[in-house]
């Protein structure tokens, strides 16, 4: 494997990859995207600066320096302000969906509101349709689909369903945020697990690597 330098005339402090685009922060806290078709760098809105970013497979969010935030759930450069009105502190972007971490410690999701539930959060994350959040006291709050056991709670779908309320007829989902019991320091989703910093780091969901 050959890595290429790109856009070696600026550096960059935060970067983020969906399936056919990236997004990067420059070290002036300009966005800049690539991909869709093109190798080029564009300036995304320019005249804000951002602080974070995050995308998945079709979607992408940016933290704004004034707690704004823009994004995008449909695989396009294109900037959305939607309905996101508090000021966030932290974003992240899963399939169709952009999750925020309010400067209050709520949790919200774009265009739809506020997460029932939860409080007092200082981190979330998001994998394929799994949604986390790290509380201050350190605990993992896990929802959204469970069909490998990816929100680390003890269940999975093989089988053994952790219901709390069906979503859409899919037993697999858990539609309101639960404790894990886990303590932990970070967390990272993947399409079908997740990784999870504690005393030692852990994996939940499909594994079939060991």
């Amino acid at each position: 494997t050959t890595w290429t330098e790109t856009a070696s005339d600026r550096t960059f402090a935060d970067v983020a990859c969906g399936n056919d685009f990236t997004l990067a922060i420059a070290a002036d806290g300009t966005l800049w995207s690539t991909g869709w078709g093109t190798p080029d760098w564009t300036q995304v809105q320019q005249g804000t600066t951002f602080t974070q970013v995050s995308a998945t497979a079709d979607a992408w969010a940016a933290l704004a320096s004034d707690g704004t935030v823009r994004y995008n759930t449909t695989n396009q450069a294109d900037v959305n302000t939607g309905t996101i009105r508090d000021i966030c502190t932290q974003v992240a972007a899963g399939p169709g969906k952009v999750l925020c971490l309010n400067a209050d410690g709520t949790v919200q999701v774009a265009d739809s509101g506020p997460v029932a539930g939860l409080k007092d959060v200082k981190s979330i994350a998001m994998g394929h349709h799994s949604y986390y959040a790290i509380t201050n006291d350190g605990h993992l709050w896990t929802w959204g689909w469970n069909g490998d056991g990816q929100l680390a709670n003890g269940r999975t779908g093989n089988g053994t369903y952790w219901t709390n309320g069906e979503t859409y007829g899919n037993k697999d989902i858990v539609s309101t945020p639960t404790n894990t019991g886990v303590t932990a320091s970070a967390v990272a989703g993947g399409d079908r697990d997740a990784l999870i910093v504690s005393d030692k780091v852990m994996i939940a969901g499909y594994d079939p690597y060991g």
